[in-house]
């Protein structure tokens, strides 16, 4: 899963719609500063403690420490010190280094995915069991995972290069997914209302049913990066379902409630001059704040969008500046997570970054 490189992106902004033949525009954004710096950064680098620069996930556990996956190593942050987890140190060693996913399940293990295959950390033991793919069809489908989640009933769902798996931990079997659209490589797997998930595959968005097995398929043409990335991160923000991609920008797949289904896809564009657009830059990840803001992380900085159902929407960008060190330390930013306490926490190409949206002015 390689990355590109960030372009500059200045100017003024106007959102307009024409992408995946969209009938009419998404968002409409007029006259409105674009790049904007009244955030205030706290940067941490390997040289506090992190295993490495590269950030690939963040997760907040159930006892308030923050895990970061990084293309090397693992680690857990008590808010003083990062504790480093490793490929290969010791028999309790984690299975792989560049982690791409983490979550926790209801005994409070740390479960993370990496490109060599699956790790379980009993944090209260200090013991670490590793699932990797094997011959045995009851195994992991791939190693190479990049999207892990727990549903409500304890089964945990895992995103591989090769496919949809599932896990079942009283059982400790693995159910592999053979069939389209579950074969193909799923990037990220979400929660959606009731019994429903979404997980992305490589012609679309898949919502299932995990009690019934009944799913939909809404396909999107849209096309790869030069490394075969077509989609990166979901939020499903009040039914409708945002979808972060590799080409296009941001997509919306609303929800009708007088129809009680999912009309066409809609593009979230953004416009600044030379004709540059949203859809032309990668989206990595999608959050949202507690006061309904959406946060992107983009290979051109960090995004904010308020009131995205709004007729009107404003954005704003973050970006880096060389001579203030209180700015976002990158402008690739992979990963956006936002804690219990209302701290938004960026992943960059160099290093962690935090910001304390409490302080923001109204």
């Amino acid at each position: 899963m390689m990355r590109m490189n960030c372009k500059v992106l200045l100017g003024t902004v106007v959102f307009l719609a024409t992408l995946l033949n969209a009938k009419e525009p998404l968002l409409v954004n007029k006259n409105i500063n674009f790049i904007k710096q009244d955030i205030i950064f706290e940067r941490f680098t390997s040289g506090n403690g992190l295993p490495d620069n590269r950030i690939r996930s963040i997760y907040q556990d159930s006892f308030g420490f923050l895990w970061i996956g990084t293309m090397n190593g693992l680690c857990k942050y008590d808010g003083h010190t990062f504790s480093n987890y490793f490929k290969g140190e010791n028999k309790n060693s984690v299975v792989g280094n560049w982690t791409f996913s983490i979550c926790e399940d209801s005994l409070r293990r740390i479960w993370i995915g990496t490109l060599e295959g699956l790790s379980c950390i009993d944090t209260e033991s200090e013991t670490v069991t590793n699932y990797q793919h094997q011959d045995d069809p009851n195994s992991l489908s791939h190693n190479e995972i990049y999207s892990l989640m727990f549903d409500h009933y304890g089964f945990l769902w895992i995103g591989t290069a090769n496919g949809l798996t599932k896990l079942d931990l009283s059982r400790q079997i693995f159910k592999r997914f053979d069939t389209y659209p579950f074969n193909t490589i799923v990037t990220k797997i979400i929660h959606s209302q009731g019994d429903y998930i979404w997980m992305t595959t490589s012609n679309g968005v898949v919502r299932y049913n995990v009690t019934t097995d009944e799913y939909h398929l809404f396909q999107i043409n849209v096309e790869p990066t030069p490394y075969g990335d077509k989609f990166w991160s979901m939020l499903e923000n009040e039914n409708d379902l945002l979808i972060a991609t590799g080409r296009h920008g941001l997509l919306k797949l609303p929800f009708n409630a007088q129809t009680n289904s999912y009309d066409n896809f809609l593009p979230v564009k953004i416009q600044v001059e030379d004709n540059e657009t949203l859809e032309n830059i990668q989206v990595f990840d999608i959050c949202k704040s507690k006061d309904g803001d959406i946060w992107l992380g983009t290979e051109n900085g960090l995004a904010k969008i308020e009131n995205i159902n709004a007729p009107v929407v404003t954005s704003v960008f973050y970006k880096n500046e060389p001579i203030n060190h209180r700015s976002i330390s990158n402008n690739t930013v992979y990963t956006v997570y936002i804690d219990e306490t209302d701290v938004l926490w960026c992943g960059t190409e160099l290093g962690l970054n935090k910001s304390d949206l409490n302080l923001l002015p109204f």
